[in-house]
């Protein structure tokens, strides 16, 4: 963003809410902004599911179990996506992708 270009950003964009404050100012110091992927919202299942609860009753209380499975190389383990203090665990690694649907 110092450099002039917006920025991608793969989940979590943060890990600490205080980070966030840093993030906008930089945003607003550069006038660039910050932009997350959140691709597996965009599945078929998910888009499913989010609609059949928004079409449901309003006042109904779903019960959703969720299960995502996907192969991980040796490269996951040495990678940011394998290290807790990084990504965050599997809460904000993978399920920050389905609680923002």
């Amino acid at each position: 963003m110092r450099h002039g270009a917006d920025a991608i950003c793969e989940k979590p964009l943060v890990l600490n809410p205080w980070n966030v404050d840093a993030l906008a100012e930089i945003e607003k110091e550069t006038g660039k902004r910050i932009y997350t992927i959140l691709q597996l919202r965009l599945h078929p299942s998910i888009i499913a599911l989010r609609e059949k609860i928004k079409n449901g009753p309003k006042d109904k209380v779903y019960e959703v179990e969720l299960s995502y499975i996907t192969a991980r190389g040796n490269w996951y383990h040495h990678s940011w996506k394998g290290d807790v203090s990084k990504s965050g665990g599997i809460a904000t690694n993978i399920g920050i992708h389905f609680l923002i649907c």
